[in-house]
């Protein structure tokens, strides 16, 4: 048996192969699951291309198997306690289902890294409540639990092509084909518009799609206006973009809504939610026009290197050997930039051979206990190490991208699921296999992404170097809404009792921010985000419920959740539409 949740993009190519166990009716996704696994076991893992999460009983094993996306893009999360096991797509269900009445303890290590980087994709806000790790699956057999592979890029990977416009002509059709994989759903698909290069090479592709070929959901954009003239003003992109398409989308001005404190009480959230305002009014939006998916250009900056870091190059070729192409790097590179050839040599290609990955700096008001880990440490992933400095630096930045994935999944913030087409797994072992030049060269940023979707976006967008910073949208959110703020952190702040924060220095960096002052905006935001929820687990949090009329977990959370508890179906009802699943020896 399976329980699935998700989009499979390769149903096509799984069903020509397994013909003989599927035959040549119409299969559905989760017919595809059970062939591939009995055919190949928990090889079948890395064969499985989209965005899901699935749960699966293989009765000759007496084996659950718990698997997930390497994206993470999809939730699934497990506990085992008292020699019982319990899952869910949901973090809700573990707070009605607590053991015997206990409740679930807060993860302090999470919450600290949820205010200085992005917690590990297998930590959530609840001691003993794990996420399975994206890319990976979780075994289960008489009580003992150990993890399989799945699918991971693979770090040796090189592609070489003869002419640039090879590299172009791959990556547009790696790239079209994964946003066409995203418009296959029943419902409307909506994608973010920003005026950013990522968020609108989705949506003038996903145009070019709709305009050559029918049968895909309706297609909308959705813009958050930052203040006329403002820095993040961004409206001259998004309507360049707008113009291509012929429509403008839904348009959600920053006072349209509160971004700390909503008008409406706070539902309980089941973990730390930034700008939680902007959620709940995107997921009205999305709920009232029947959308299922929302698009994202996120992770588009992590595999296309949007940044004029190039220390990793040069630290290649050193470590290589190859002094004679680092002269010609160093000597091109210092020429174009601001920055001398012995300057570039020690920090970008000495440097990083040295020190390796840094720490990042903390803002002043955060507590970060010496026992802790850098959250940059690449022994924390689930993603290969790499091979060469370009590569460890590739997979940190992809890595820290997966995490802010499994951060966005809240139920409680709408029914529309979140769908990345950069962190498509196609496209990103494309991006980590070509040569470095293929991403950056001197005075191009994004090099081969530029040149692949010329005539499909504007020019004014496709050659823009400027990039827009969410500063300007905290100050003046906070400023807005500094009466609430005021009262949140000074009655005894949750986050400074727990030692998560310096009181003194957060009360500073929020005045600094109310004037307009340059200030951690990300990290301020975050703060905000933990002291709301730290406060709305005391008010809000679910009673922990036990179903005393039977051992099943109790959980309403709709239909499309997955949630277990055991190792076998026992066919009773529940509260909800799932089924009940007990330990059986």
């Amino acid at each position: 048996m399976v329980l699935w949740d998700g989009r499979l993009d390769n149903r096509v190519c799984l069903g020509a192969q397994l013909r003989d166990s599927l035959g040549d009716g119409r299969c559905s996704s989760p017919d595809i699951v059970l062939a591939a696994y009995s055919k190949w076991g928990r090889d079948a893992l890395a064969r499985l291309v989209g965005d899901f999460a699935f749960v699966l009983w293989g009765p000759d094993e007496r084996t659950v198997l718990l698997a997930r996306v390497f994206t993470g893009v999809r939730p699934l999360y497990y506990r085992v306690c008292d020699g019982q096991v319990l899952w869910s797509s949901e973090l809700e269900a573990f707070l009605r289902a607590g053991e015997h009445g206990s409740a679930l303890a807060i993860d302090d290590e999470y919450a600290r890294a949820f205010l200085t980087a992005n917690p590990d994709a297998e930590r959530t806000p609840y001691s003993g409540v794990i996420a399975v790790p994206p890319g990976k699956g979780v075994v289960i057999r008489f009580g003992r639990v150990f993890h399989c592979a799945g699918w991971q890029p693979d770090a040796g990977a090189t592609i070489h092509f003869s002419r640039d416009t090879e590299y172009q002509e791959q990556f547009f059709l790696i790239f079209r084909q994964a946003v066409e994989d995203r418009l296959r759903v029943a419902g409307g698909v909506w994608s973010e518009l920003s005026g950013g290069l990522d968020s609108s090479s989705i949506v003038c592709m996903a145009d070019d799609i709709l305009r050559r070929q029918s049968g895909y959901a309706d297609f909308n954009t959705i813009s958050y206006l930052s203040e006329p003239m403002s820095p993040g003003d961004e409206i001259v992109y998004m309507d360049a973009v707008a113009d291509r398409i012929g429509n403008r989308g839904y348009r959600l001005s920053e006072r349209d809504y509160p971004a700390f404190f909503p008008a409406d009480p706070v539902p309980f959230l089941s973990r730390p939610v930034s700008v939680v305002g902007r959620h709940l009014r995107v997921a009205q939006a999305l709920e009232e026009h029947g959308a299922k998916i929302l698009l994202s250009g996120h992770g588009g900056d992590a595999i296309m290197w949007s940044t004029t870091r190039i220390c990793p190059y040069f630290a290649d070729l050193l470590a290589e050997f190859r002094l004679g192409s680092l002269h010609k790097a160093l000597a091109a590179y210092s020429t174009y930039g601001a920055r001398s050839y012995w300057n570039l040599l020690w920090h970008d290609a000495i440097g990083p051979l040295i020190s390796g990955l840094r720490r990042p700096r903390l803002a002043p008001w955060i507590c970060m206990p010496h026992s802790m880990p850098a959250p940059a440490s690449p022994t924390d992933t689930t993603l290969p190490r790499g091979n060469r400095p370009s590569q460890q630096a590739a997979y940190a930045l992809l890595r820290d991208a997966i995490n802010v994935c499994c951060l966005h999944r809240v139920r409680t913030c709408g029914p529309a699921d979140a769908s990345y087409p950069f962190l498509d797994r196609r496209l990103v072992q494309f991006m980590l296999a070509v040569p470095f030049d293929q991403k950056f060269r001197p005075g191009a940023t994004r090099w081969l992404h530029r040149a692949a979707l010329a005539g499909v976006l504007p020019e004014a967008i496709r050659t823009r170097k400027s990039k827009a910073s969410g500063q300007g949208f905290a100050c003046r959110s906070i400023n807005r809404e500094w009466a609430q703020l005021r009262a949140l952190f000074g009655d005894e702040p949750r986050a400074t009792l727990r030692g998560y924060v310096r009181a003194s220095p957060l009360n500073e960096a929020l005045e600094r921010a109310r004037r307009g002052l340059a200030v951690d905006s990300l990290a301020l935001i975050r703060t905000i985000a933990i002291e709301t929820w730290l406060r709305n687990v005391e008010t809000g949090a679910p009673r922990v419920v036990r179903n005393t009329a039977s051992d099943s977990v109790w959980a309403r959370l709709g239909p499309r959740v997955l949630i277990g508890k055991g190792w076998e179906n026992s066919g009773e009802a529940t509260a909800g539409p799932q089924r009940t699943w007990r330990y059986v020896e």
